[in-house]
């Protein structure tokens, strides 16, 4: 879907179904981090434990609520503009649903290789939504090659195969699809069950990359996830 309009599908959380409110659209108006928020926890989580979150369903969303409304603040804030956008690992889409809601990206393409048990919803999540699917492994010649095809982005947000190995290759492959100034978001800076940490610490050392900023819950601190931020230099 492009342009103003946003998905109208039916969400539940729980048993409950919910209205999905574009309240940015109000004229000069940017939703504050609370806002943000309350929308997130509003569309639901993949599962409470491991997100955060009052009730499991909706969008199946997994972040962790007061994470991603900071790093999707800071955007709108910063004035980014994300017209193409691209998810590695997307599972029920729950967060390319969150960004289509708040940015209205003209090209989002999503790699997966479906194997996670929440991708079966993400026909429903991003119904009425305009999106490319490839659906093979990130580090695939296949995926590779049909992403580039579709590059530049705005934004690349790297969510699959949390080891250093796994990361670090998404990085690789992927970050030269990003434009000028365009941005990196890294999941999972600080899950435990995780190495992502590592690549975020030496990216902060590599000359492409412009640290932004790392969002660590203050709320979910019994299992954090934390969302990591890097800005693109423009390429001589």
């Amino acid at each position: 879907m492009k342009g103003e309009e946003m998905a109208k599908a039916k969400i539940f959380v729980g048993e409950a179904e919910v209205e999905q409110v574009d309240s940015f659209k109000i004229e000069g108006h940017i939703p504050t981090i609370e806002e943000i928020e309350k929308f997130v926890l509003d569309n639901g989580s993949d599962d409470i434990p491991t997100f955060g979150g009052t009730a499991v369903g909706g969008n199946f969303c997994q972040q962790v609520p007061d994470e991603i409304s900071r790093c999707i603040c800071y955007l709108l804030e910063s004035g980014a503009k994300i017209d193409s956008y691209l998810e590695v690992g997307a599972a029920a889409g729950g967060t390319t649903f969150l960004f289509n809601n708040y940015f209205h990206p003209e090209k989002i393409v999503i790699v997966d290789n479906n194997s996670h048990p929440r991708c079966s919803f993400r026909p429903k999540v991003l119904s009425g939504i305009d999106y490319t699917e490839i659906i093979n492994d990130s580090q695939s010649e296949d995926a590779i090659r049909r992403t580039g095809k579709l590059a530049p982005f705005d934004l690349i947000i790297l969510d699959a195969v949390h080891s250093y190995m796994e990361t670090m290759l998404d990085v690789v492959h992927y970050s030269p699809m990003i434009k000028n100034g365009g941005y990196l978001f890294l999941h999972d800076s600080v899950w435990a069950g995780g190495q992502v940490d590592r690549v975020v610490k030496e990216l902060k050392t590599n000359d492409r990359f412009e640290f932004v900023n790392e969002w660590v819950s203050e709320t979910h601190k019994s299992n954090p996830c934390g969302i990591a931020l890097f800005r693109q230099k423009g390429r001589k």
